[in-house]
């Protein structure tokens, strides 16, 4: 049997640990079903792999000529909050770039429809509510997939508002919570906090943060330290600049 040809999207040229995990759950789950793949990796920039620089990564706007040499039998849209038309920037070699994600799901779909190719989404999530013109589009857009699979209840909300049907809309946990039955790793990693005291508190900040509310943010911080608690700040995607953010909050 011939292997599965898949072009597979994500932001896999920016280094954000858990995507990059999405293709790799992927092709051992299938691996357990008996199929075989042969992966082609598609993200906004053309790049070796952020993890993996001996992975090629094409740009998803190359997906159109990389099929008429690849011959795709079907396109996997990704995992992420993806499911959206906002674009964002993220710092990519050093300086900040505009980064279209919204055209890692857009393109997918006009590529299926103009190509008869089987398109699958791969548990998305959906962090905006659409309204008007957008949902109109959506509906459209979303029309086009032979699978439609999102990762929590609130994603599945977005599309039944924008007029998607529910029989075709499926609820699934993230692909990272399979992660133990698709890697049996030999070898135990622990992370030490050295925080000196058990009562700690983990968090996230962005730049986005508006800076009205830093204060109430140092505040609650504050009367957490104050209860016994070590605070560690811990950045989400040195993509977006976390590290840097938070040694000037800090």
């Amino acid at each position: 049997m011939r292997k599965k040809k898949v072009a597979f999207t994500g932001v896999f040229d920016l280094a954000n640990y858990g995507d990059h995990l999405f293709p790799e759950v992927f092709d051992r789950e299938m691996k357990k079903r008996g199929i075989e793949c042969e992966i082609t990796l598609f993200s906004i920039y053309r790049c070796k792999q952020a993890f993996n620089k001996e992975k090629e990564v094409y740009s998803i706007y190359d997906l159109e000529e990389m099929h008429r040499k690849c011959n795709f039998d079907a396109v996997i849209v990704g995992g992420g909050d993806i499911i959206h038309y906002e674009s964002f920037k993220h710092v990519m070699e050093g300086e900040y770039r505009s980064y279209p994600i919204y055209d890692l799901w857009i393109v997918p779909s006009i590529f299926s429809y103009k190509n008869e190719v089987k398109l699958i989404w791969n548990a998305l999530g959906i962090p905006f509510d659409f309204s008007g013109a957008k949902a109109i589009l959506t509906k459209i857009l979303v029309e086009q997939a032979d699978y439609i699979a999102v990762r929590n209840k609130q994603s599945a909300q977005a599309l039944f508002h924008s007029g998607v049907s529910e029989k075709r809309v499926f609820v699934v946990p993230d692909t990272a919570l399979v992660l133990d039955d698709s890697y049996k790793a030999n070898t135990e990693f622990s992370v030490n906090i050295n925080s000196g005291n058990e009562k700690y508190v983990v968090v996230h900040l962005s730049k986005l943060m508006p800076v009205e509310e830093e204060q109430d943010v140092i505040n609650k911080l504050d009367a957490l330290y104050n209860k016994g608690f070590q605070i560690v700040l811990l950045p989400l995607a040195y993509t977006n600049d976390d590290d840097h953010y938070l040694v000037e909050f800090s």
